[in-house]
């Protein structure tokens, strides 16, 4: 098992999931079971995108454990996992279905923040054909994640407003990334650990890479340098 987690952490996936399927029926624990079925799902979804029916198949074995055991917020990541996986294999009506269902049932629990990952996870798949709903999504997340102090969810919805944006004016998508990047480094400014401003500012990297590759998309080379000066600051 630890062999199988080493690997799927390093991305060798084939390796991993020999291990996990050799371990699988010898597993008695079914929350650990249902964590192996999970991460199947999720190598089988890479390796067999245009074929899911192997991922499907665990991911649902997954979410039938959870429910079983009424863990109820690890079905509604199970049912986000299971849209992504009919999203990709082009079943697009039913991946919404069962993300909708995630969100109902995540507002049920009054699990706000696996309901912003279900939320933000719909608007990301419905951004390209229902623009608007995507966007009032997007900033609904933003708002609530404001509220309960989840910086992940709100900095996950301010990207997918700037690459929404970005389709039809960079200027005003950089200004946008720019902006998330000041409330970013004001936050981490507050931070007194280095090694935790240093995790911190890894994690929303990705800020700072559109950042960057706007700045170069609209001919500013300069701006995207200064802007990868900014990270390698945070993080040295």
């Amino acid at each position: 098992m630890k062999n199988a987690d080493k690997n799927f952490e390093k991305e060798k996936y084939i390796d991993s999931l020999r291990d996990y399927l050799a371990v699988l029926d010898k597993v008695d624990d079914e929350s650990l079971k249902a964590e192996i079925c999970y991460k199947v799902s999720q190598i089988y979804h890479y390796l067999q995108k245009d074929d899911p029916q192997n991922a499907l198949k665990y991911a649902q074995m997954s979410m039938d454990l959870h429910a079983k055991h009424g863990e109820d917020d690890l079905t509604v990541l199970d049912l986000i996992n299971i849209a992504s996986i009919l999203m990709d294999s082009g079943d697009k009506k039913g991946a919404l279905q069962k993300l909708d269902e995630a969100i109902q049932k995540a507002k049920d629990m009054g699990d706000d923040e696996i309901q912003l990952i279900a939320m933000s996870s719909k608007a990301s798949m419905i951004a390209e054909d229902n623009r608007e709903e995507a966007l009032k999504l997007y900033q609904e997340v933003m708002r609530k994640s404001q509220e309960i102090g989840d910086i992940e969810d709100y900095f996950d919805a301010v990207q997918g407003i700037v690459n929404m944006v970005r389709e039809e004016d960079e200027h005003r998508a950089f200004e946008m990334i720019m902006k998330a990047i000041e409330e970013l480094e004001n936050y981490i400014s507050g931070i007194k650990s280095k090694k935790e401003k240093k995790d911190v500012a890894d994690s929303f990297s990705y800020l700072y890479d559109t950042a960057s590759d706007i700045a170069m998309s609209i001919g500013d080379v300069d701006q995207a340098m200064e802007i990868a000066k900014r990270l390698q600051k945070i993080v040295s």
